[in-house]
C-alpha cells in the first residue's frame, strides 16, 4: 500500500520519498524509535515504506480531514 502512495504523490509532482527522508533528516526524534532502534541514521530506501513513519510525516506536514461516508468528499475535484 504505501509503495502506492508514493507513486499516486509522484503522479502530482511531489516526491514523497525523498520529503520523508528529508524530514526524517531533519526530525529524527520525532519518528518512531522502533526504527531508530534498528539504525542511528535514515535509510532513503526504506524510510518512505515504512508506514509509522509516513504517519509520523502526514501528521508533522499534512491536513487532518474528517472521514465522512459522502463519496463526493472524496473527489477530485473538491481539491
Amino acid at each position: 500500500m504505501h509503495d502506492e502512495i508514493i507513486r499516486t504523490y509522484r503522479g502530482v509532482g511531489i516526491d514523497l520519498q525523498k520529503e520523508v527522508h528529508v524530514d526524517m533528516e531533519q526530525n529524527f526524534s520525532a519518528y518512531p524509535k522502533r526504527w531508530r532502534g534498528l539504525s542511528a541514521h535514515t535509510d532513503a530506501n526504506i524510510d518512505h515504506r515504512r508506514v509509522p513513519n509516513l504517519m509520523v510525516f502526514f501528521s508533522r506536514k499534512g491536513e487532518k480531514l474528517a472521514m465522512t461516508e459522502r463519496a463526493e468528499d472524496y473527489s477530485p475535484a473538491r481539491w
